[in-house]
C-alpha cells in the first residue's frame, strides 16, 4: 500500500515543475524486461557466463551455445522482440 501512496507523489505540482516523473521513466524503461534481455545477450555478458560456467563446471561452453540457449530457454520469447 505505501508503495502505491509513494508512486503516486510523482502526479504532483511539485514533482511535475522538477520533472521526475521522466526520472521515474526512464528507470522504468531501463529496467524493463526486455532492455535486461538485450544486456543479457551481449557479447560481454555472454562471455562472462561462458567463464563462469568454465569454472564452476570446467566445461568449456561455446559462447553462440550458450546465447541459443539464454534467447531459445532461459528468456521468455515475449521480452526478446
Amino acid at each position: 500500500m505505501a508503495a502505491k501512496t509513494d508512486a503516486l507523489f510523482y502526479l504532483t505540482k511539485e514533482a511535475f515543475k522538477r520533472r521526475l516523473i521522466d526520472d521515474l521513466w526512464r528507470a522504468r524503461a531501463a529496467t524493463s524486461p526486455k532492455s535486461l534481455a538485450q544486456v543479457l545477450l551481449t557479447d560481454v555478458v555472454v562471455d562472462a557466463v561462458r567463464k563462469e560456467i568454465r569454472r564452476q563446471t570446467n566445461h568449456n561452453a561455446d559462447a553462440g551455445e550458450i546465447h541459443r540457449i539464454l534467447r531459445g530457454e532461459v528468456l521468455r520469447p515475449e521480452t526478446l522482440l
